[in-house]
């Protein structure tokens, strides 16, 4: 699977999100443990991925399918507490 972002979107998120930057959000799609759902909003299919970082941070991830393979990063930040029980519960 192709993982692409946007460089100035990624710039913008690494200042909003703690310093979050897509390479380490990719980590957590290619995490087999992570959970995702589809989001449900207007405009293409929209993934919503949480689970470990390779920096061991649990990540909220949202992703938009460009085309078969590939999907772009949107955005990613820290999971919020209700979001991490969640995902702990759910694993």
């Amino acid at each position: 699977m192709e993982i692409t972002w946007d460089d100035r979107k990624e710039a913008a998120n690494i200042k909003s999100h703690d310093g979050i930057d897509f390479s380490e959000a990719s980590t957590v799609i290619y995490n087999p443990m992570s959970l995702y759902r589809l989001n449900k909003h207007g405009s293409g299919k929209r993934f919503e991925y949480i689970g470990h970082s390779d920096k061991s941070r649990i990540l909220y991830v949202v992703t938009v399918e460009e085309r078969d393979e590939c999907v772009h990063i949107l955005s990613a930040r820290k999971a919020e507490s209700h979001e991490r029980k969640d995902y702990e519960k759910r694993r």
